[in-house]
């Protein structure tokens, strides 16, 4: 089923329920809400062209949350059944119980869960369950780094690399059964469980671009960017780009690729911190994470083990 068919059909099937829920949310909402005339009171206003509207802030972030929305929403509906399907045929191997079939497995599971809890997010954006969005990213630069990552933008990224193709990937470069074999399974394995536990802790607050809340839970409180870190590692264990399979001039292309990868994605987490750099809140919990968090604490071991070290030569000396 084409991606496009399976939103409608998705979208039918949610029409009767949207009908009847949607005024019921309205009347609820209106007569319950502290600030009546927020973004939709002034975005209502402007497209109806009353007299004296005009597209004010407050509208433009109401008309912005809405097209993230068109955009990811429709995204995740649409993969959920292939993923599904992916994840279903992976049970056909895990019998076995062998490390990558058991891998293969925990990787189909996984997406479908992300995704699942991805159109969740998206769809439970509603001011009375204080999930809406207060604000959506301003800079451009954001919007570029973040879409690229997404279909049809990282499709056409990669079709503009030259149609790239990684020629193999860690499953035919390292012995299978070996003891290196299994290491790496539990490696990419928990890569994907970094990740997909970082994306759980926003709960129904979960979207890329915008505030919703501020999330200080789960590996937040020790990492900034835990997800963006965990994909990153995830797919350089699993695609190996700096091994020559095919010659040093593809793997010099593979690396060159990774890296422009993993570049995006700091340029992600850099993107959201400039967002985010007026809220004394989120300054608060960076400093907090740069000063506490996980890589404070692997300085102040090292720096510890180097002062034992310094020691024990001295007293050998």
């Amino acid at each position: 089923m084409a991606r496009a068919d399976v939103v409608f059909a998705a979208i039918l099937r949610l029409l009767p329920i949207l009908v009847i829920l949607s005024p019921i949310y309205i009347i609820l909402t209106d007569r319950y809400q502290t600030t009546p005339l927020d973004e939709a009171w002034q975005f209502g206003r402007w497209i109806t062209k009353r007299p004296g509207a005009s597209l004010t802030e407050g509208a433009k972030q109401f008309a912005l949350s809405y097209a993230l929305r068109a955009f990811f929403l429709p995204w995740a509906l649409a993969a959920i059944p292939g993923l599904m399907h992916a994840s279903e045929m992976s049970l056909l191997d895990v019998v076995h119980l062998t490390p990558r079939s058991i891998l293969a497995y925990l990787i189909a599971k996984a997406l479908v869960v992300e995704t699942i809890f991805v159109a969740i997010g998206y769809s439970l954006a509603l001011r009375v369950l204080d999930t809406h969005y207060k604000a959506t990213f301003s800079h451009v630069g954001a919007w570029i780094v973040t879409l690229i990552c997404y279909y049809p933008f990282s499709n056409s990224a990669i079709t503009w690399f030259n149609h790239y193709e990684p020629a193999k990937d860690w499953t035919s470069l390292i012995p299978k059964g070996s003891a290196l074999d299994f290491m790496w399974c539990v490696l990419i394995a928990s890569a994907l469980g970094t990740n997909l536990v970082a994306n759980i802790s926003f709960g129904l607050r979960f979207s890329n671009l915008s505030r919703r809340g501020l999330n200080t839970a789960g590996l937040y409180r020790y990492f900034a960017h835990p997800s963006y870190f965990a994909k990153v590692i995830n797919w350089w264990l699993i695609y190996l780009p700096f091994v020559p399979s095919n010659g040093v001039a593809e793997a010099v292309r593979s690396l060159i690729l990774m890296c422009a990868i993993t570049l995006i994605y700091y340029l992600r987490g850099r993107a959201e911190q400039n967002e985010l750099s007026d809220d004394p809140q989120y300054l608060e919990h960076l400093a907090r994470i740069r000063a506490t968090g996980a890589w404070a604490q692997i300085k102040n071991l090292t720096r510890f083990a180097s002062r034992r070290s310094t020691i024990s030569w001295e007293e050998r000396a």
